[in-house]
């Protein structure tokens, strides 16, 4: 499920209440779906390679800001 809120500036703010990672913005309607379907994917990737880093037992380390 996906959340349109239109914004002052134009276009659309997008949030998916079924996962709070998944943010996104479009100038169009059919803008929106599309960048929802890519966050969606790249979040899966992110969570597939932290599920793989966890079962190996190791973890990313943090990144120190510069």
């Amino acid at each position: 499920m996906l959340v349109l809120e239109p914004v002052a500036e134009g276009g659309y703010f997008v949030s998916s209440p079924s996962d709070p990672a998944l943010l996104t913005q479009g100038a169009t309607i059919e803008e929106c779906i599309e960048n929802a379907r890519d966050a969606a994917a790249a979040l899966a990737a992110s969570r597939r390679k932290l599920a793989r880093q966890q079962a190996r037992g190791s973890t990313a380390k943090p990144r120190r800001a510069a």
